[in-house]
């Protein structure tokens, strides 16, 4: 009998020890305020979103902010959500804060610390140096890549009164064949785009997409001004150092357009303006609006839905060019095939478009990045803004920075 007493209390010590532990871990598991944390030391290969935390780390002795310690967190999340920390800073309010962007392979941070500008790929190496795939580019400020990064741009400004002519210089990489590697080739004369040859008078020309083949730099004006009707768009041509203006976007008031890099294809909408309208801008949005889709290689483009009274929001088009996205300024995603007709079916999921991976939407839905599948309608999150206000004790803002897909790595 005392046997049986004494492992009666055995077992029921480690029954209450696995209980402390199990509750423990729920405890921990429901706690997280982004997405699971991995420690995988396997780099991923396929795509990865990329997106940013802030928080406050130190209130200060001040009442004003301006002593304030902000933590600024840089993640990559798999198409499963599943987050790792790429790398954490620690910087002054009152002092420039972190800001990432993606610059095709890598990531370029802008006042990572005292002001410096450092590289930092998925491996979360971060080289200050900035020897990384497109380390000859001259301009900090003012750079891209292509999907892949064998081909990168950088410009630079010189202005005269108010308009601006623009340097914009390419390289790419080339293989050695003797080496059996990737080497920077001596990229050519740098491209001067004169404003007075495009017809502008306000403002500049600035590169901001590469197609995906890198044989295309897509440029866009830029008017130091309010304007919303000038909206010059150009195709150049690396290969012959040409510029073709596309006249669609310009002749149909096409506004809020996209590129998708991969198709060579422009979406975006058209709507009228309540008030009178001028050269500085006009009224509020408002019906008839339309969606249009542009072929960049021909400069033809279509009409593809259109509305009498409602206004369409931003558009977006599938990697594939077949399907795309788009709201009645309403909040709610709406997805279709092009040239199809309306139908409820098309209503999946409340938010904004941020990126379109294969068949899986990114939506901003009330400062949450979601994931959703528009194969199986599985609804993801991968990390939420937490707090009303920067004055809340739990206050977290998330902001998403876009996506690299390692599918392409050279």
């Amino acid at each position: 009998m005392k046997k049986q007493i004494i492992a009666l209390v055995v077992l029921l010590i480690a029954l209450g020890v696995w209980a402390y532990f199990w509750a423990q871990s729920k405890e921990e598991a429901n706690v997280a305020p982004v997405g699971e944390q991995v420690a995988d030391d396997n780099l991923p290969l396929g795509p990865q979103i990329i997106y940013q935390t802030t928080r406050v780390k130190d209130r200060g002795s001040d009442d004003a902010a301006d002593d304030d310690v902000e933590e600024t967190i840089i993640y990559r999340a798999d198409m499963t959500g599943k987050s790792t920390v790429m790398a954490t800073i620690d910087s002054a309010r009152r002092a420039a804060s972190p800001r990432a962007e993606i610059i095709g392979q890598d990531i370029f941070v802008h006042n990572y610390t005292d002001g410096h500008d450092v590289w930092l790929n998925l491996e979360g190496v971060t080289d200050v140096s900035g020897n990384r795939s497109n380390d000859n580019i001259a301009n900090t400020d003012n750079r891209l890549a292509n999907k892949d990064s064998s081909v990168w741009v950088d410009y630079s400004l010189e202005y005269e009164n108010r308009a601006a002519a623009v340097t914009m210089r390419i390289g790419w990489l080339g293989m050695d064949e003797a080496l059996n590697e990737h080497v920077t080739l001596e990229p050519p004369e740098p491209f001067e785009i004169d404003p007075a040859e495009l017809g502008i008078t306000l403002g500049y020309a600035v590169p901001f997409v590469i197609s995906d083949d890198g044989k295309t730099v897509y440029i866009r004006e830029i008017c130091e001004c309010d304007a919303i009707s000038l909206r010059g768009l150009w195709r150049f041509d690396i290969a012959t150092q040409t510029l073709t203006k596309i006249t669609y976007i310009v002749e149909q008031d096409v506004e809020e357009y996209k590129i998708n890099s991969a198709t060579k294809q422009l979406i975006g909408v058209s709507y009228a303006h309540d008030g009178p309208e001028t050269d500085f801008g006009g009224g509020a949005p408002s019906g008839p609006s339309a969606i249009h889709l542009v072929d960049l290689q021909t400069g033809d483009g279509k009409e593809i839905f259109s509305s009498d009274t409602f206004v369409f929001g931003s558009a977006f088009l599938s990697p594939d060019g077949m399907i795309y996205a788009h709201d009645y300024r309403d909040d709610i995603v709406r997805v279709r095939a092009v040239g199809a007709q309306r139908q409820n079916s098309d209503d999946v999921i409340s938010g904004n478009v941020l990126d379109w991976v294969d068949d899986t939407l990114i939506v901003d839905r009330d400062g949450e990045i979601i994931l959703y599948d528009l194969t199986t309608d599985m609804v993801t999150s991968v990390a939420r803004t937490i707090g009303g206000r920067y004055a809340d004790p739990d206050y977290m803002n998330v902001q998403y920075i876009g996506t690299i897909d390692w599918r392409y790595k050279l």
